[in-house]
């Protein structure tokens, strides 16, 4: 996944003072919990919550880096998204249905229908 930008997670805990998101940022390097943690953040990021700024960027990081560390099948759908949207990666359906089916394969319901949707519109 090299065409996503890395960071370092110790640059990310000025990013919010909420208790919660230093909590999962301090499993996360910990390794306590790491994949489901890095989601969980990447969600966030993603989504403008836990008092962080929208950051696609950060959120297709932590989604690709849960991804590869486990069978995290949110992250799967959460990177499929990123790509299918064009949100911290170049747009890519063909990368976007790879991640998808992936997490569709785990039971991940979102991506289920959102497979759906996609092959409707073909």
């Amino acid at each position: 996944m090299e065409d996503i930008k890395r960071f370092d997670y110790k640059d990310l805990f000025a990013d919010s003072a909420e208790p919660v998101f230093k909590n999962l940022l301090a499993e996360i390097i910990s390794g306590s919990g790491a994949a489901k943690a890095q989601w969980m953040l990447g969600r966030a990021y993603y989504e403008g919550e836990l008092g962080l700024a929208v950051d696609y960027d950060k959120a297709a990081f932590l989604f690709s880096t849960s991804a590869a560390n486990s069978l995290e099948e949110d992250a799967f759908y959460g990177l499929g998204l990123c790509y299918l949207e064009g949100k911290g990666v170049a747009r890519d359906e063909e990368k976007a249905v790879h991640w998808l089916k992936k997490a569709a394969a785990g039971g991940q319901c979102d991506a289920v229908m959102l497979l759906e949707d996609i092959e409707n519109e073909r």
